[in-house]
């Protein structure tokens, strides 16, 4: 559904009030995606896992008992990053790659190489 004029106006409004009694929150608000927090535990299961092997890794020569416990470390980061990446889903990895602020994915605007000629085209209009 649009929104009338007079909403856009008042929406308007209110953004660039935000803007000026608080850019640290605007600048937040307008960063943060619906995602963030399953791709920030995504990360840390990642991480999870990898500390669950190098654990396993060095006391299998101790303990098997240990070593175990590593095993399940590992178990558990691998059942947490699957149930997170179900959370995010499909919809999630498509918006983080069209995301500019993220550094994991390109973004829309192209290689490189065409952003240099689209900002040495800009230059020369003088935009």
């Amino acid at each position: 559904m649009a929104l009338s004029e007079d909403e856009q106006r008042i929406l308007s409004e209110i953004e660039a009030n935000l803007y000026e009694t608080d850019p640290e929150l605007a600048e937040e608000v307008r960063s943060t995606t619906v995602f963030r927090h399953g791709f920030r535990n995504l990360r840390r299961s990642v991480l999870g896992f990898i500390a669950g092997i190098v654990f396993m890794i060095f006391t299998l020569s101790t303990s098997f008992w240990l070593s175990f416990v590593g095993f399940l470390i590992m178990l558990a980061s691998a059942m947490f990053f699957e149930r997170n990446a179900r959370l995010v889903g499909k919809a999630g990895l498509q918006q983080i790659s069209r995301n500019p602020l993220s550094g994991a994915w390109r973004d829309d605007s192209g290689t490189p190489g065409q952003r240099m000629r689209d900002r040495f085209n800009r230059d020369q209009r003088g935009d």
